[in-house]
């Protein structure tokens, strides 16, 4: 139990190999110095152990852990994909480069690319096939052990990326729909209430309340002079007609 607890212990995400070379530790025993479990390790316990634990002690100053959050942000083509990943959560001040791998599922033809940014850009891909990916941190003195594979299926990628261009688009379209609707219904309350309002002042006389018309409709002329000049006749007409009453 206690050599299980041992074993466990020293997983710890990173990748010892380079220095458990240095230190002439038993091929059979690489893989634990990698991060990978044994079928059988009771030999590397009694032979390697402490040059293991040694790398182990070493590593967790000097390596940096695994990236984290690894996925596809987006692509432009059919055979062109781009994923990114976050900092490792251990030492990610260590990290000086990442190194990224890929092979299409069911394959063992393993690709692999190498990259300072939090992303990678990938060419050349089958569109009808499915990939696998992995991301590795790394320095001078080794690398971490591989995050969880990220599996793509490139078809998947393309439908869900068309569905994204269609949303973009349709919503480009209500947006200016929206503005122009509000322009047109700007465009008529300005019409209405400034230059409407403006002409019925510039016209001189309110036809909605004339002050030249009486209640009952007959017209009121207000001019001072014409009604001297009516109201003199009138005065005449009434001399003459009493003279020739007189008369």
């Amino acid at each position: 139990m206690h050599l299980i607890v041992t074993y466990t212990f020293l997983l710890d995400g990173r990748d010892h190999r380079q220095c458990c070379r240095t230190k002439k530790v038993a091929p059979q025993c690489l893989r634990w110095c990698a991060g990978l479990k044994l079928t059988s390790f009771d030999a590397c316990l009694i032979y390697s152990s402490r040059e293991i634990v040694s790398c182990f002690q070493e590593g967790k100053v000097l390596l940096p852990g695994p990236p984290r959050g690894l996925h596809y942000c987006k692509f432009s083509t059919s055979n062109k994909v781009i994923v990114e990943w976050e900092p490792p959560a251990s030492n990610s001040e260590l990290v000086q480069y990442y190194r990224v791998f890929w092979r299409p599922i069911g394959s063992r033809d393993l690709n692999r690319g190498q990259t300072n940014d939090l992303f990678f850009e990938i060419n050349d891909l089958e569109s009808d096939k499915m990939y696998e990916f992995v991301v590795k941190s790394g320095n001078h003195h080794g690398l971490s052990v591989y995050t969880d594979p990220l599996v793509i299926s490139l078809k998947d990628v393309k439908s869900s990326a068309l569905g994204n261009k269609l949303l973009k688009v349709f919503s480009g379209i209500a947006f200016f729909a929206v503005l122009i609707i509000f322009g047109v219904g700007g465009a008529i309350y300005v019409y209405k209430n400034y230059y409407t309002s403006r002409k019925i002042r510039s016209g001189g006389v309110s036809f909605e309340n004339p002050s030249y018309m009486k209640e009952d409709g007959s017209v009121h002329i207000h001019d001072t002079q014409l009604e001297t000049i009516m109201n003199g006749r009138l005065e005449d007409n009434r001399s003459k007609f009493q003279e020739d009453i007189l008369s």
